[in-house]
């Protein structure tokens, strides 16, 4: 299993994808927001949403600033990272499973950027060879 975190304890999103063989992926993804949260609920994300992630989240480490907007395809996941100068990264969002309802975990907290090491080279892991391949192609 594939596993990329955001956070740690009371704040973190986590996903987790199964063997990432194809264009798009099946996996869950679990949130935590201080006392609401999310378990193991189903999420498709693309190899093209997880390099745009991965390489905007890179860039953003490297300078401690900077803006990142992310959502999956059918846009069951979305969030914004927003780096301040302090070292902090504000995560805020929302999660609905099923588009077709209402319910929806919206979720806000901080990361600290001491975290993003591990998450990066997790990331790396998994979208290396398909970055490889795009330049190739």
């Amino acid at each position: 299993m594939n596993k990329i975190k955001l956070g740690e304890n009371q704040g973190f999103i986590e996903i987790n994808l199964e063997d990432i063989t194809d264009w798009q992926n099946q996996g869950t993804v679990s949130i935590q927001s201080g006392n609401y949260y999310v378990m193991n609920a189903e999420i498709w994300i693309t190899i093209d949403e997880l390099i745009t992630l991965y390489t905007q989240l890179q860039e953003a480490y490297k300078t401690l600033k900077g803006n990142i907007i992310f959502s999956n395809l059918d846009n069951t996941l979305q969030f914004t990272l927003q780096f301040n100068s302090f070292g902090q990264i504000s995560l805020e969002g929302k999660f609905q499973e099923f588009p077709s309802r209402e319910n929806k975990l919206e979720f806000e907290f901080m990361i600290d950027q001491s975290h993003l090491p591990a998450t990066l080279l997790d990331m790396k892991k998994i979208v290396k060879p398909y970055i490889e391949l795009k330049s190739k192609g």
